[in-house]
């Protein structure tokens, strides 16, 4: 991935990265988590690690919010 220069140098040798949304029906984008303070700037070509997002739709699915959902989507067309 090419990282601009401007923009490398926020991003620390113990960031993460992962794959997150941006919204409920949002894209997916790349998320990079905050380093410490005390980190180096990465170096070109060097790596980062990567981590697991909860997926939102996961999370719906888990807190049984889908159902609901669908309900009250129902409920406001039938206004």
């Amino acid at each position: 991935m090419l990282i601009k220069k401007e923009v490398q140098r926020f991003i620390k040798t113990d960031c993460e990265a992962g794959i997150g949304s941006s919204g409920l029906i949002g894209d997916r984008l790349l998320v990079i988590t905050q380093g410490s303070p005390e980190a180096p700037i990465v170096k070109d070509g060097q790596r980062i690690g990567s981590k697991e997002r909860f997926e939102l739709d996961a999370i719906m699915a888990s807190l049984r919010v889908q159902p609901i959902m669908r309900k009250l989507f129902q409920m406001s067309w039938q206004k």
